[in-house]
């Protein structure tokens, strides 16, 4: 998994320009908010993972924190989420269907 700090320095980090970035017919996006605390366990295709605020550790083969402001690369296979802090995580993942179009 790799993570780094959102590249677009001119724009801030909002589920708007999100979806614009990445067009609805290439791309599969999903908007999801999480109390803190929570834990839950998963299963992903490869995606981009844009924390919108908050902040979350993500376990698969290692542990990586990714916090608000950073955009996580996930390659495809389960993982373990816990929310942590006292912040709601807000999260937005983005699924490329190219691979899979025709």
């Amino acid at each position: 998994m790799r993570v780094e700090n959102w590249p677009y320095t001119n724009e801030p980090m909002t589920p708007a320009f999100i979806r614009h970035a990445y067009g609805a017919a290439s791309f599969r996006i999903a908007e999801h908010k999480y109390p803190p605390g929570t834990t839950f366990p998963g299963r992903t295709r490869a995606a981009k993972w844009f924390v919108l605020a908050g902040a979350c550790t993500v376990r698969r083969d290692e542990e990586v924190t990714v916090k608000a402001g950073q955009v996580a690369e996930i390659d495809a296979g389960d993982y373990t989420i816990t929310v942590v802090g006292d912040t709601e995580l807000h999260l937005m993942e983005v699924w490329d269907l190219r691979p899979f179009m025709n």
